[in-house]
């Protein structure tokens, strides 16, 4: 089903995989979920292309939540695990700090923006063949839809990390979107 990302996740696989086998005495590995920077300006042109337009254009459908996680919040992890790694110590923790729809990610964005964002699902095949839209990105998105993160946020929240929630992300960084 996913021929053109299927590397990606092999390899990102095998990297695990060879971690865990590793005579490395202390590892962690933190899987972040949907990074909430792929709204911002600089990563939204090849994620969200139609975002400066005010719109969440996907293959994701309506009911999907995607798990969220931010640059700022992975980082406190990775601190917080180099100063106690007795946490984290030969576990591969999934991340993230919310689960939103994409209509409910435009809603956040109309409000903190005060500009009209709308989400629009768009069947794959469509899509793949919008400007934009190459079929990796597309891919991506529809494996939101079957597979996904499955970040459980209560054992995320068990490491006792705050996070942002995806609008403090977006007053955080309100001045690095680029949404007409």
């Amino acid at each position: 089903k996913y021929p053109l990302s299927f590397l990606y996740w092999i390899n990102k696989s095998g990297s695990i995989k060879v971690i865990k086998e590793s005579k490395i005495p202390h590892w962690a590995i933190f899987k972040p979920a949907w990074m909430m920077d792929n709204f911002l300006s600089d990563k939204a042109s090849l994620i969200v292309p139609l975002l400066k337009e005010g719109v969440i254009e996907t293959s994701i459908k309506p009911e999907t939540k995607l798990d969220l996680i931010c640059a700022y919040d992975q980082a406190k992890f990775v601190r917080d695990a180099f100063e106690n790694i007795q946490k984290y110590d030969k576990q591969a923790i999934p991340l993230a700090s919310a689960k939103m729809t994409t209509k409910e990610i435009g809603e956040v964005l109309s409000k903190v923006l005060n500009k009209n964002i709308k989400a629009i699902y768009t069947e794959p095949e469509l899509l793949e063949k919008k400007k934009g839209f190459f079929k990796p990105l597309v891919d991506s998105y529809d494996w939101n839809n079957y597979e996904g993160y499955k970040v459980d946020l209560e054992k995320v929240k068990e490491k006792g990390i705050d996070m942002l929630s995806f609008e403090d992300f977006c007053k955080l960084y309100i001045d690095r979107f680029d949404i007409l």
